[in-house]
């Protein structure tokens, strides 16, 4: 649904607009919306033909061709790129059962040629159970608008750690930031670029404030900890262990997505190498189990934003009001997307897309 609202110069002392969220699910893209729907796909498969049992290699060929039909939708469903960097998970969770997405399939033609054995077919995949699949593995559909993600991760080393650094040696910084970074990337999520080192846990307000500021969609605010476990393995190999503690939060009212610790254990006899990989497995651990939250409380989101457009006239000789007016709109809270779809000398036309109830105030105008 659309909303509108006009304004006109000697203009902006108040502007007042809400937007309820609809009590309905309500399709996400155009690409999302023809999820709902079952898809035909045509596609080949292959068996070698072992002796004279040309059944068997049938049915293999058959077996082949509807992985084949599961992964052209998936690939529509998802960039290429992160079907690669998930490929082992999708291997578990899809195509080795196939047939949990596939309605129903024809076999269009088949033969045997130099011992192949090779059929054509056509399968009706059920995308809806597809995309819920993926969305449950935490692997972000490629049709809908990717949430940008802010990580705030305070890192630190237990005394134990401390005391095993060489002379003049410091912790590397970032190891579970980075770790995290890169598995939720590979789910198709977008991590707002950050090189900032807290030197202290920050405050879930403190966390919520930062990520609109950087204009992220989601912060995941936490602790990661390293410490060196109880030596059982010699004098020379050394037990490193991490935890982390991790919290999701939305950044437009800082509702909590998700929250969880995830500890890993790594043997090493060099304190930073065993110290690192306990830290990056953590962090990697913790951003799978946030990763399906995330996509999941976002999808959900998604489907009750509504598009609003703002017609503002009276803009001749004001220009710098207007652009003063349309940044100070596009940093409230909730505001996404802001575009100009028109503009003539004397008005303009701004879309974006709004969720909530927008009071908003602006001197743009006493500027002139």
């Amino acid at each position: 649904m659309v909303h509108r609202a006009s304004i006109s110069y000697g203009w902006i002392g108040l502007v007042l607009i809400c937007i309820m969220a609809a009590p309905a699910i309500m399709p996400l893209s155009a690409t999302a919306q023809s999820a709902e729907e079952m898809r035909l796909v045509d596609a080949i498969g292959t068996a070698l033909v072992k002796g004279s049992n040309a059944a068997t290699a049938r049915q293999a060929a058959i077996d082949n061709g509807l992985v084949a039909a599961v992964d052209q939708a998936l690939t529509e469903l998802v960039a290429r790129e992160v079907v690669v960097r998930n490929f082992q998970l999708l291997n578990q969770s899809v195509y080795n059962t196939p047939n949990r997405f596939i309605q129903d399939f024809k076999v269009l033609a088949e033969t045997t040629s130099s011992g192949v054995y090779r059929v054509a077919l056509q399968a009706t995949v059920a995308v809806p159970k597809l995309s819920n699949s993926l969305t449950s593995l935490g692997i972000m559909l490629s049709s809908q608008q990717v949430p940008k993600v802010l990580l705030l991760i305070f890192e630190s080393n237990s005394d134990a750690v401390m005391a095993a650094l060489p002379e003049g040696g410091q912790p590397e910084a970032h190891v579970t930031r980075r770790a995290m970074a890169k598995s939720l990337m590979a789910r198709g999520l977008e991590v707002v670029a950050s090189d900032e080192v807290l030197l202290r846990p920050i405050s879930d307000e403190e966390a919520v404030g930062l990520a609109r500021q950087r204009g992220a969609d989601v912060v995941v605010v936490g602790e990661s900890v390293a410490d060196i476990a109880a030596n059982t393995m010699g004098a020379e190999m050394k037990s490193f262990t991490a935890t982390v503690d991790l919290r999701a939060l939305q950044a437009t009212g800082g509702e909590q997505v998700g929250a969880l610790r995830r500890s890993a254990v790594k043997a090493s006899a060099d304190w930073a190498s065993g110290s690192r990989a306990a830290q990056e497995q953590a962090g990697t651990l913790g951003a799978d189990g946030l990763a399906s939250a995330i996509i999941h409380t976002w999808q959900r989101g998604a489907s009750s934003k509504e598009r609003l457009i703002v017609d503002v006239e009276g803009i001749g000789g004001q220009v710098a009001a207007f652009v003063k007016f349309r940044g100070q709109l596009q940093d409230v809270p909730g505001v996404k997307g802001m575009q100009i779809e028109e503009m003539t000398p004397d008005t303009a036309r701004l879309s974006a897309e709004y969720q909530g109830c927008l009071l908003y105030t602006s001197d743009a105008a006493d500027d002139n």
